[in-house]
């Protein structure tokens, strides 16, 4: 009798430690090692995230690809992040998941073909603008490009009379007005023009002296 009960409490207690050991594991796999990630794309974009190919720029296995906010539970780690869409650049970054994590759009630049046709459309305008520090009496405008998500404008003006220096021009658009954020110079500098970002005064610069 004796032995039978003994049995049975062994039997009893070997149940529950299973029963822990299962929930323990339970708990270790679903609230330690995964965790929470949301990505939350804008309006036409696409988030891809999967596993990075070694050390490649690319996606070795892919697990959530979306144009509207999701949210899974994953494993922790070291995932690659993909926004995409069809008019502007693609970027590329590295999550380290460890807590639970929203991924949001970052402010991606248009594409070379969406810019163009962007400055074919508002050229006249942009025009109008810069002219009005540059009379086309004097100058024309024989470089000229469209940067950003299509909010700046770079210009070379160049004299009409050889003994005149060739300017630089930057514009923003602001409200969906442009104004003049650098007036016409013969170089700009990074220092005098704290507001504009350092890559569009490059790419002014880089119009040329001639």
């Amino acid at each position: 009798m004796k032995q039978n009960n003994l049995f049975k409490f062994i039997i009893t207690g070997g149940i529950i430690i299973l029963a822990l050991a299962v929930g323990g594991f339970y708990y270790w796999s679903e609230f330690i090692i995964q965790k929470n990630v949301t990505l939350n794309p804008s309006t036409g974009m696409t988030i891809t995230l999967g596993t990075p190919d070694g050390d490649m720029p690319s996606i070795k296995k892919e697990l959530i690809k979306t144009t509207t906010k999701i949210t899974k539970r994953i494993p922790t780690g070291v995932y690659l992040v993909i926004f995409s869409s069809q008019d502007k650049l693609t970027e590329i970054k590295t999550v380290n998941l460890t807590e639970d994590t929203t991924i949001e759009t970052p402010q991606l630049q248009y594409s070379t073909a969406r810019l163009d046709k962007t400055l074919d459309t508002d050229r006249l305008n942009i025009h109008s603008v810069a002219y009005r520090y540059a009379s086309n009496d004097d100058y024309k405008i024989t470089s000229e490009q469209l940067l950003g998500s299509a909010d700046w404008y770079v210009a070379k003006l160049t004299p009409n009379n050889s003994n005149r220096d060739t300017l630089k021009i930057i514009l923003h658009k602001v409200n969906n007005s442009w104004i003049v954020a650098a007036k016409p110079a013969i170089a700009l500098w990074v220092d005098d023009y704290q507001a504009i970002p350092q890559d569009i005064i490059r790419a002014a610069n880089k119009l040329g002296f001639y």
